[in-house]
Parts: structure tokens; sequence; C-alpha cells
């Protein structure tokens, strides 16, 4: 009895998560990684600039 109860609640829990989860869809990525490393590149070229002063 017990151990049916169990796992009627996880099976409720990722029910009720895969929902979720169906009802809000991730964001989509709009930078790459490529964009990332770019910005990323930029900042530390400025830093350096920076620093040389």
């Amino acid at each position: 009895m017990l151990k049916n109860l169990f796992v009627a609640s996880l099976l409720g829990i990722t029910s009720a998560t895969f929902a979720q989860a169906q009802t809000n869809p991730p964001p989509p990525v709009t930078r790459t990684i490529n964009d990332n490393n770019r910005e990323g590149i930029r900042v530390a070229g400025e830093l350096d600039r920076i620093n040389r002063q």
C-alpha cells in the first residue's frame, strides 16, 4: 500500500512537471557562442588597453 502511494506520488510529480514544461517552452537562443566569444575578446581588449595607460 505504501509503495503504491509512493509510486503514485512520483507519477503525479513527473506528469505535473512535464505538463508545465509543455506549456512553458524555453525562450529562443538569440546569441551564439561566437557572439559571446567575440564580446569576451572585445572586453578583454578594452581592459588590456585601460591597463596599459
